[in-house]
């Protein structure tokens, strides 16, 4: 998010600051955004013929409840006064869904809030 006073990009988890960038780093951001993404990816260099990739996540593919699922909790979108807004018509996407999934869920869960499950074994 960016700090409305000073214009520095902050990453935050748990609420907690985990890191910044000033603002001069990112130019291209002059105003809000009308789009938001999130992703991941996994990557093995493949030495040996018939080798297999690596999994994602937990290796398993996800579902609720999050046990056993590697997730992404509490997401947030804000707007241009640094208020969160509700999150609608989201798109999950996996290049190779036979391998990996990802499940977008905003159940109202009290304990994870909006959240991403995501992971699979990886099947070549």
């Amino acid at each position: 998010m960016q700090d409305l006073t000073n214009g520095v990009w902050w990453l935050t988890g748990n609420r907690r600051p985990i890191g910044f960038w000033p603002d001069h780093l990112f130019t291209s951001l002059g105003g809000p955004g009308s789009y938001a993404a999130c992703g991941g990816e996994v990557y093995y260099p493949q030495k040996h013929p018939g080798s297999i990739g690596p999994e994602m996540g937990s290796g398993f593919f996800p579902k609720d409840p999050l046990i056993n699922n590697a997730f992404c909790s509490w997401f947030h979108v804000l707007n241009d006064k640094g208020e969160a807004i509700e999150i609608h018509d989201t798109e999950e996407f996996a290049n190779k869904p036979d391998s990996y999934k990802v499940v977008d869920n905003d159940d109202g869960n009290p304990l994870s809030g909006h959240h991403v499950l995501f992971g699979g074994p990886f099947y070549p």
